[in-house]
C-alpha cells in the first residue's frame, strides 16, 4: 500500500507543470532616482509578465498631486500619460496583476524634476478620464483577448489526475 502511494506521489510530481515566476518590475521610466530637468510627457514600468484589467499606476508630482491623465498597457509595460506636474520629488505606486498567473505585485519608485514648485496652484482637470489610474481598455497584444482563466491547462490536468489517482487508491485501501 504504501509503494502505491509513493509512486503515485512520484507520478505526480514529475508531470507537474513547471511553476510561473509572479509578474516582477523589470525597469522603470524614468529610472528610480533619476532627475529630470522637466517633468516627463509619460511614467511607465515594465513587468516580467503583462498586467491584467485592474492594474494601476498613480503619479504623484512634486506638490503631492496626482498628474496621471491616461494609463495604457501594452504587452508587459504600464504605461501613465502625465497632464502637467510641479517640480520636486515625484512618487510613483503601481499594482499588478498578472495575466498569466493572476498573481498580484506591487511596486513603488520616485525621481526628481528640478525647478521651483508653485503649490498653490490647482492642478489642470483633464475631463477626459474619470478614472486617471486605471487602465481603461486593454491595448491590443496584452493577453486579454485569448479568454483565458489565469490557470494553465497542464497545471489543472495535473491536480485531476491527481485526485482522482488519490481517490482510486484510497477506494482500493479502503476494500483490502
Amino acid at each position: 500500500m504504501l509503494r502505491r502511494i509513493v509512486i503515485l506521489a512520484v507520478l505526480l510530481v514529475s508531470t507537474a507543470a513547471p511553476a510561473f515566476g509572479h509578474g516582477e518590475e523589470i525597469t522603470t521610466d524614468p529610472e528610480d532616482g533619476a532627475r529630470l530637468d522637466a517633468p516627463p510627457s509619460e511614467v511607465g514600468v515594465a513587468l516580467t509578465e503583462p498586467p491584467a484589467r485592474g492594474s494601476t499606476i498613480r503619479v504623484l508630482d512634486g506638490c503631492g498631486d496626482d498628474v496621471v491623465g491616461r494609463v495604457s498597457i501594452a504587452g508587459p509595460e504600464m504605461v501613465a500619460r502625465i497632464r502637467g506636474g510641479q517640480p520636486g520629488r515625484w512618487r510613483v505606486r503601481w499594482a499588478a496583476i498578472s495575466a498569466v498567473d493572476g498573481h498580484p505585485t506591487q511596486g513603488r519608485f520616485s525621481f526628481r524634476v528640478a525647478g521651483e514648485s508653485d503649490c498653490a496652484a490647482e492642478p489642470e482637470p483633464d475631463p477626459a478620464t474619470s478614472t486617471p489610474s486605471s487602465p481603461e481598455e486593454p491595448a491590443e497584444g496584452d493577453g486579454e483577448e485569448d479568454g483565458s482563466s489565469g490557470v494553465p491547462v497542464g497545471v489543472a490536468a495535473a491536480v485531476a489526475l491527481g485526485i482522482v489517482a488519490l481517490a482510486i487508491v484510497a477506494r482500493r485501501s479502503g476494500s483490502g
